[in-house]
């Protein structure tokens, strides 16, 4: 499949803009994913087409949805997906989330397989998870004034 050179340039904006969202540089991602500095930087200058290895790796640690670097379809990270698969817009948040919690409460069951699931999400986004943390340790360490 020859992929023409305008959609070879937004494949490259896409992959720039997760990068840039995780908080990493070139040299990160591309240890992170198994290549070199120098295959990352060709793929963002749409140079090179991103591998099968990069993307399905940048998918497995990062929960990159590749069919937003690819097409610009969906949700930059697989996460992103919960409210949509749950059609909720922000204002309807709050009562579901009430509803939940009551449901939560009434069931060991559901305590149970929530938590179970919890659980699996974390370890699948423990990456992701870990470079949101950092980064809002950093803003809160900018942004704290010392009163003392």
């Amino acid at each position: 499949m020859e992929v023409d050179m305008n959609e070879l340039k937004e494949i490259a904006r896409r992959l720039k803009q997760v990068r840039e969202k995780l908080g990493l540089r070139q040299n990160q991602l591309a240890n992170e994913l198994g290549i070199s500095g120098g295959t990352m930087s060709e793929v963002e200058a749409a140079n090179a087409k991103p591998n099968f290895d990069l993307l399905y790796n940048l998918s497995k640690k990062y929960g990159v949805n590749i069919n937003y670097v690819l097409h610009g379809q969906g949700n930059m990270f697989s996460s992103d997906q919960l409210n949509n698969d749950f059609g909720i817009m922000k204002e309807e948040r709050t009562p579901f989330i009430k509803k939940f919690i009551r449901y939560f409460n009434s069931s060991e069951i559901v305590r149970f397989y929530v938590l179970a699931s919890f659980k699996e999400i974390l370890i699948k986004n423990k990456k992701l998870i870990e470079v949101e943390i950092n980064q809002d340790k950093n803003k809160n360490i900018n942004t704290t004034d010392d009163y003392e």
